[in-house]
Formats: structure tokens, sequence, C-alpha cells
């Protein structure tokens, strides 16, 4: 025989209402970090915590308002900068023409960096490179095209671009210049440029 009164007694005290009362569950000990949180975490958790914190949505509508707020002021501030750029490029059409500058019939440069197309346009290149130019029209082009046969038999239409207050910022060489000082450069290179 094993055991004793001891052993008994020891059973006792360590038995769970379960050995007591077969069929009644062993009650589980609540997680402290899931009765902070029932959701458990991830987006569930911060959806369920904005809804305990503002359950009427106000802080979820006024961070909307801000969002939207931000967005148009961004987009006012860019329209204000195209329309100070325009009246650089206008500024500079009728000066040269004042001047005389003769015009270019512009060519586009394909993707492929290797082929240049004929254009309708006639205007002034803006780079040694041929790739930014103002057209007599007074509008700013980026002279940059799909390359294919289809430019090649019947040339290239580029579409005018938003004239920026500086040219190449954000660019992938990471160098830029103030259109004003560019088209300066430009009417005082006069006719050096063109070639």
């Amino acid at each position: 025989m094993t055991g004793g009164p001891g052993a008994a007694s020891a059973r006792a005290t360590t038995s769970s209402p379960a050995d007591e009362h077969p069929g009644i569950a062993t009650p589980v000990r609540p997680d402290p970090a899931r009765a902070r949180d029932p959701t458990g975490g991830g987006a569930g958790a911060r959806a369920y915590r904005l809804g305990v914190d503002d359950p009427d949505g106000t802080w979820r509508e006024q961070r909307q308002r801000a969002v939207r707020a931000h967005a148009a002021a961004a987009d006012a501030r860019r329209a204000a900068e195209h329309a100070e750029a325009a009246e650089l490029v206008a500024a500079f059409v009728a000066e040269a023409t004042r001047r005389g500058l003769p015009a270019d019939r512009l060519t586009a440069l394909g993707y492929d960096g290797r082929s240049r197309y004929r254009t309708r346009l006639r205007g002034w290149y803006l780079d040694r490179a041929r790739t930014r130019a103002v057209g007599v029209d007074g509008r700013f082009y980026l002279l940059a095209v799909p390359s294919g046969l289809r430019a090649r038999l019947l040339g290239a239409e580029p579409a005018p671009s938003a004239a920026p207050l500086v040219v190449g910022e954000g660019g992938r060489d990471g160098e830029s210049i103030p259109l004003q000082t560019l088209l300066n450069r430009r009417l005082a290179d006069g006719d050096d440029d063109r070639r």
C-alpha cells in the first residue's frame, strides 16, 4: 500500500473543481493583455481602440479634414508655382522675339536615348542635350518621346508640359537649376546654343 494520510491530504488540497464534480470545465485564468485589448492586437486592435476612444468618430473626421486640407494646400501651391513659371516662359518668348533670336525646328529624343525625331514645333532649346525647350507658342516642352517606326516615319508630337520653377528638381541625376536662370542663360547665349 502506497501513500498515507499525508498523501491523501495533498491530493485533496490540489484537486480541482473538475475532480470533485466531473463535467465542470476548469476555469481559465484571463490573459491580462487580452483583457486590455479584446481584439488581440493588429488592425482589429487599432479599430477597436479608435472605437473606444472616439465612439462618435470625431477624431477620425478631424483627421480626414486635416488630410484633405493638406492635399488642397499642396495643390494650390503647385498651381501657383506653375502660373509663375508660365509667366516667366511668356516673358522669355517676348524677349527672344524682341531680340530677333531665331527659333529652331525642334526635334525630340527617343526614350532609347539614341534616336531623334522631327516635330512640328518651333522654339528655343534650353539645354545642350536639347531635351527641354520653349515653343514660339509660349509653352514649355519636355522633348522626350517613345521610340518607334511611327515616330521615325511621321514625326513626334510632344505635348506641352507645366513649366516648373526649378528645372530638374527631384531628377535622378540630382542636378537642378531655377527656370529663371535657365531662361536668362539661353537669352545670353544668343545663337551659340543652337548648334
